[in-house]
């Protein structure tokens, strides 16, 4: 009989040994991206810099993912990017146009997404640019003037991107990251010579 008792508490001791727990997993996805600093501007006469004069460099901007109802996806910008246009000889510049070199190419999407050029909310399957609250358009003969008379050495410019991304477009749990060029023509005012 204390053969079977200790026979029984060693099979109950170790029980718990044999035991497992049943395995779940969960994903991250990291994206990782750099900005080549810009090349100067051909002209020399302006440049692009931060609030305090100094050279710029784009970073990768942020973008906030959300879920709606309809299992669309609203992608915003969390903070914009901010930088100024800066005239190189303190000369005034008279105004600022700009447009983008492409339409967004999107990767983490599996269609591509139409560029919307009216300033509102992106419609499914939609991006827009926003440069100093106007919307961009693709192509120079679709250049938006951002600044006219200016009169100033410096003018701020505010970039972000919106998008709304359809339930079939997309993976939950993936990475999903806008690329595109944006061109800058500026008029700088001549030397006043005395």
């Amino acid at each position: 009989m204390l053969h079977k008792k200790s026979i029984l508490a060693l099979a109950l001791i170790t029980a718990p040994l044999f035991v497992q727990a049943a395995v779940t997993q969960g994903q991250l996805t990291f994206t990782w991206q750099a900005t080549v600093p810009a090349t100067d501007v051909l002209s020399g006469a302006w440049k692009f810099t931060d609030p305090t004069g100094g050279d710029y460099t784009p970073s990768v901007i942020a973008l906030q993912a959300s879920i709606n109802d309809d299992k669309s996806l609203d992608l915003v910008t969390q903070t914009p990017a901010t930088f100024e246009i800066r005239s190189v000889n303190a000369n005034n510049l008279n105004s600022v146009s700009a447009y983008l070199a492409s339409v967004p190419s999107g990767t983490g999407i599996t269609k591509p997404l139409t560029l919307k050029t009216t300033l509102a909310a992106p419609g499914e399957d939609e991006v827009i640019v926003v440069l100093n609250d106007q919307a961009l358009n693709s192509g120079s003969n679709n250049a938006i003037t951002i600044q006219n008379n200016v009169n100033n050495t410096a003018t701020s410019m505010s970039l972000a991107l919106y998008a709304k991304v359809a339930t079939n477009n997309y993976t939950p749990g993936g990475s999903i990251s806008f690329t595109t060029p944006v061109i800058f023509s500026v008029n700088v005012a001549d030397s006043i010579s005395s």
